[in-house]
């Protein structure tokens, strides 16, 4: 067994070492943590097939709702009225579809509705167009 490093062997473990630490200050991971964050809003605004519609009903949903103008609140609200709630965010684009669907049937069938340009529409509906108005 050897007891002391080769001169090679100490610079590589100091440059590897030096490394990390680089790499530490950067936070590397904070990008990863961005995108995860952003993932369930990504998710639900790919359920619409028509984006710019949606939008247009989402910026007057949000000057009736001002205080959903937050990305964060409205997945919150949208992920609290769907069957499983925020885990239900991370099922497959067909299933979150219908979850999404049905927490809109309930929005209607428990009068859980927002008048939005006199259109009566579902909050779940309506908290969706709201985010791809805010993309």
């Amino acid at each position: 067994m050897k007891d002391r490093l080769t001169r090679t062997e100490l610079l590589a473990a100091a440059g590897a070492a030096g490394v990390g630490l680089g790499l530490a200050s950067l936070r590397p991971w904070s990008a990863l943590v961005e995108v995860e964050a952003a993932l369930p809003a990504t998710r639900l605004r790919q359920l619409l097939s028509s984006s710019e519609s949606a939008r247009a009903i989402g910026r007057a949903y949000i000057e009736v709702e001002p205080g959903e103008r937050s990305e964060a609140v409205l997945v919150d609200r949208i992920a609290g009225a769907l069957h499983g709630g925020r885990s239900a965010l991370e099922a497959q684009r067909g299933e979150l579809r219908r979850l999404v669907a049905e927490a809109i049937r309930d929005d209607f069938d428990g009068g859980r509705l927002v008048n939005v340009d006199g259109w009566l529409l579902a909050r779940v509906e309506a908290r969706l167009y709201a985010l791809a108005a805010l993309r």
